[in-house]
């Protein structure tokens, strides 16, 4: 694998609360670091380079950080990414694992999760899609190589020409970090739950996410004995100032810690998505990997990601979406089976695999690179 070429991660991500995007980046790094520690042929230089206000006490209790150099950044937010970050990282490749990185910086490897600010707008404000509108295509243009996490999302980036399509590569996310975990089931008792009397799904307002249409169908008085989990930030309050009817069997559960996660899903009849776009999704197969299947739509990368071992529903068939829940809540054998089918499944998708694609990925970009014999290189 790599010989000796330096590898410089941005390290932007740890200024913030965990994501599903930083959480991709948290694992690769992990992953990287980890196949390198096992001899296993990653034997370049890592290092992750991070602004000046990274909170790394909180990233260290993972014990992730300590396998690499840590370089300390002066300044911080798009000053730091832009101007210092390729100033710290010359002569070295660049891996970007958050959508964004210094525009300029050529000699990079850059993951581009989704192009959903071209494709579904309006989930985003007119600031934040105008910002990505502008800068996504300038990394897909100058950047030496673009990542992306579907086959869907490649088809994206190419149909929205913010890349060629031989300058993109699909490096799959993981979903085996949740066996990592350890499940605390006393969240049932906080959010006042029973085992297998509950769903879970995202907590987000974002039009593509389509959250309004798990509201609707659970008005429907044959969910009536089964509750929505939604997890992350978004509370009742929201989606009622939104304007959305929130009925009394939806629970917000807040933030969780990945122990509490785990102990939710696992206990769950089952995830449901109703996106109406994906670039991955990574909580059914989070869902999968511990037994719990899923119910999503047919859209985006889900059908990729998912295989056969989901059931699947139009993303605005209310109906469809209370018939698949409903019968998972009262026929545990066709759980039980989406259930293995799932593991298997959720099997295929692990953070080693991942971080070997995309270290072979630095390899040959830097071999490419490389000047012939009896060259001399460039100062």
């Amino acid at each position: 694998m790599l010989g000796s070429a330096p590898l410089v991660f941005n390290g932007k991500f740890l200024t913030n609360d965990l994501t599903g995007v930083h959480r991709v980046a948290f694992e690769l790094i992990h992953a990287c670091g980890r196949l390198r520690d096992e001899g296993n042929g990653a034997d370049a230089p890592m290092e992750i380079a991070v602004p000046s206000n990274a909170i790394l006490p909180r990233w260290h209790a993972a014990q992730t950080l300590d396998r690499f150099r840590i370089m300390h950044g002066v300044s911080h937010g798009h000053t730091w990414e832009q101007l210092e970050l390729p100033w710290r990282a010359r002569g070295k490749v660049l891996i970007n694992l958050c959508n964004l990185a210094p525009a300029l910086k050529k000699k990079s490897i850059t993951m581009i999760h989704d192009a959903h600010v071209f494709n579904v707008p309006l989930s985003y404000s007119f600031r934040f899609r105008s910002f990505y509108r502008t800068t996504i295509p300038l990394i897909g243009r100058f950047h030496s190589h673009i990542v992306t996490v579907s086959r869907y999302s490649q088809a994206e980036i190419v149909k929205h020409k913010i890349a060629a399509p031989e300058k993109i590569s699909v490096v799959h996310n993981g979903v085996d970090h949740m066996l990592r975990f350890k499940a605390d089931y006393d969240i049932l008792d906080k959010l006042d739950l029973r085992l297998r009397t509950y769903v879970v799904g995202l907590s987000s307002d974002q039009l593509h996410k389509n959250i309004g249409l798990l509201l609707r169908a659970f008005c429907d008085p044959r969910l009536r004995d089964v509750r929505c989990v939604l997890i992350g930030q978004d509370r009742r309050q929201e989606f009622m100032q939104a304007g959305f009817s929130v009925p009394e069997n939806i629970v917000f559960s807040g933030p969780l810690s990945d122990d509490e996660l785990r102990g939710l899903l696992e206990a769950a009849t089952a995830t449901v998505c109703p996106s109406t776009t994906e670039g991955f999704g990574l909580l059914p197969l989070e869902g999968m990997v511990l037994g719990c299947p899923a119910i999503v739509s047919r859209r985006g990368s889900l059908p990729e990601i998912c295989g056969t071992a989901a059931v699947y529903v139009e993303p605005h068939d209310a109906e469809g979406w209370v018939a698949a829940i409903a019968h998972f809540c009262r026929h545990g054998d066709d759980r039980e089976a989406y259930a293995q089918r799932g593991r298997v499944q959720a099997g295929k998708f692990t953070w080693s695999l991942a971080a070997r694609h995309l270290l072979d990925l630095c390899d040959r970009m830097t071999a490419a690179q490389r000047p012939p014999r009896g060259v001399l290189r460039g100062v």
